[in-house]
C-alpha cells in the first residue's frame, strides 16, 4: 500500500466507489471482462473467490475492488470498472 495512490481526479473512497456505476458502461468499447477465478479455502471450511484479470503488459499496476456483500464480479458497476482498468485507462 505505500506506492498506491488514488486518482488526483477522482478523490475519496466515496467518489471512487460511485464512479464506475455512474460514469461508466456496461463493457466500454469491447467484449466482458474475462475473469480467471481462484477459490482459497479458510481454515473455518468457508472460501473467498477471488476473480483476476491477467494485465497485458508485465509493468501494468494492480488494481484492486472490494465489492459488497450483494455485489460480484458480475455486478454491472464491478464489469464497467474492470473493462476501464483491463484497457489501461487511469
Amino acid at each position: 500500500m505505500e506506492h498506491w495512490r488514488g486518482p488526483v481526479w477522482l478523490p475519496g473512497g466515496h467518489l471512487q466507489t460511485l464512479w464506475p456505476a455512474l460514469a461508466s458502461r456496461a463493457h466500454g468499447d469491447g467484449p466482458p471482462p474475462q475473469w480467471r477465478r481462484e477459490r482459497w479455502n479458510t481454515s473455518d471450511g468457508d472460501f473467498i473467490d477471488v476473480d483476476f484479470i491477467d494485465a497485458k503488459a508485465p509493468d501494468a499496476p494492480c488494481v484492486v475492488m472490494f465489492h459488497g456483500l450483494e455485489g460480484s464480479s458480475q455486478s454491472p458497476y464491478a464489469r464497467a470498472f474492470a473493462s476501464t482498468s483491463a484497457r489501461g485507462a487511469t
